[in-house]
């Protein structure tokens, strides 16, 4: 089985923006975020992050974040990391070039559209399938509730799980059940489970339990 959480096939960049415009307004977007989260913003060096690569990137932001005092109580060390990941992640997917799948796939469909702040246009998919049907054709869309950024926080992770659960126990191979055998039929014997065998087994037909003989020989 393959399924997939509401990932997306980035759109193809047709702004036509320099390595350095393009940087910009990706982070001018991220700075819009944490203002409206935190209330709290931060200045990035915008020139220098074009000439840096991925990585780098990344260092420089949550250095200034540091610098601002937004790693705290609030935005703890584990936050800075996932902002670190997704970045990195969201860059590697803009140059990635998927192949066609004939498997059957599960996507998992964010609802809500993502908060302004947050949409990078190459992102930006209203589409249910967000262009997985493109390349994959046994593909079944299935709803969610929450956006790309809160489907995996309480309370929607629940629904998540619940259909996550679904797909992998239709996934499991199905337990073949033993026949009965020729030479047991019409014998009085029953095929079930109770507490006279194991599952599968005989029932041992009902009779007078015997009874035991003591040292001097009597019945008990």
């Amino acid at each position: 089985m393959l399924a997939l959480i509401d990932s997306i096939i980035p759109l193809p960049d047709d702004t036509g923006l320099s390595a350095a415009a393009s940087a910009e307004k990706r982070f001018e977007r991220f700075v819009e975020f944490l203002e409206a989260t935190y209330a709290r913003g931060i200045s990035l060096p915008y020139e220098q992050l074009a000439g840096l690569d991925d990585e780098a990137q990344v260092h420089l932001v949550v250095a200034a974040m540091r610098d601002a005092g937004l790693v705290d109580s609030v935005v703890s060390d584990a936050i800075l990391n996932h902002q670190r990941t997704s970045h990195l992640d969201a860059r590697a997917l803009e140059h990635y070039t998927p192949r066609p799948y004939d498997g059957p796939v599960s996507f998992l469909s964010a609802t809500d559209v993502t908060p302004d702040g947050l949409r990078d246009p190459r992102f930006d998919l209203r589409d249910p399938a967000r262009g997985w049907d493109a390349v994959c054709s046994d593909l079944d869309v299935i709803t969610v509730p929450g956006h790309h950024l809160s489907l995996l926080d309480p309370p929607h992770v629940h629904s998540v799980a619940r259909h996550l659960g679904a797909i992998l126990a239709d996934a499991r191979p199905r337990p073949e059940t033993a026949p009965v055998r020729s030479a047991d039929r019409g014998n009085g014997h029953r095929w079930e489970s109770d507490r006279a065998g194991l599952p599968g087994q005989p029932r041992t037909p009902d009779r007078e339990a015997p009874r035991l003989a003591g040292k001097d020989g009597s019945c008990a």
